[in-house]
């Protein structure tokens, strides 16, 4: 990084496996909502990118004086699909 912050070492934050197929969301739904908080730790300002495997949001790290990180949310698949 460019202003002597270094950068966050990568945090994995399971938000579940989705039992069935019905439940997977569409290709235009947010993975998260702006205001969610994930591990007690980030919280989400804004979705910044969308593609097949996943999305990625702005964050604030609550923990390190708003911090802004990037958070790659994996798109859920079904149970036994891997």
């Amino acid at each position: 990084m460019t202003d002597g912050r270094s950068a966050p070492s990568p945090i994995h934050h399971t938000l579940g496996r989705l039992d069935d197929e019905e439940s997977l969301p569409t290709e235009s739904e947010d993975l998260l909502d702006e205001g969610d908080m994930i591990g007690g730790r980030f919280s989400v300002v804004e979705k910044l990118q969308s593609g097949s495997f996943g999305q990625v949001f702005l964050a604030v790290d609550k923990t390190k004086e708003d911090l802004e990180v990037a958070l790659k949310v994996e798109k859920p698949r079904p149970k036994g699909k891997r």
